[in-house]
């Protein structure tokens, strides 16, 4: 179940408990999508460089915009010369290097500029079925 996570330093992030790409758990995958979705919507270097032209399908089933957005995002915000298109959980002292730890901060920033007080504010209003799915860890 996707959860609210710590780096080293505190900070809070969302994190998931298995890879989301082309497959996943419901629960991961309306995470990650709701992330791509606050990103792609709101920072406008992404919106405009945006590989596909529907709207950001969030779900909680696989659908193929996932992975191309993650592998764009990847790309284009982690400067990966070979993304790959999924996402793991992040664990360890890497932690602000993994893409869900990066997706997360962007989409706790772009949150912020857009009037929200918190991620978690915006998660709570524009996506209320991670309410239940978002504890803390531990």
């Amino acid at each position: 179940m996707a959860f609210i996570d710590k780096n080293e330093n505190e900070s809070e992030f969302i994190n998931v408990t298995q890879r989301v790409g082309s497959t996943g758990r419901a629960d991961d995958l309306l995470a990650v999508q709701a992330l791509l979705a606050i990103v792609y919507t709101s920072d406008e270097q992404l919106r405009k460089s945006k590989p596909t032209k529907d709207p950001v399908s969030v779900t909680a089933k696989p659908a193929r915009d996932t992975v191309i957005l993650i592998k764009h995002f990847q790309q284009t915000i982690m400067r990966r010369p070979k993304p790959q298109g999924y996402i793991n959980r992040s664990s360890g002292k890497n932690t602000n290097y993994s893409t869900i730890y990066v997706l997360s901060t962007m989409a706790e920033l772009v949150s912020i500029r857009a009037g929200f007080n918190s991620l978690f504010h915006c998660l709570r209003v524009m996506y209320p079925l991670l309410n239940n799915i978002l504890k803390p860890n531990g």
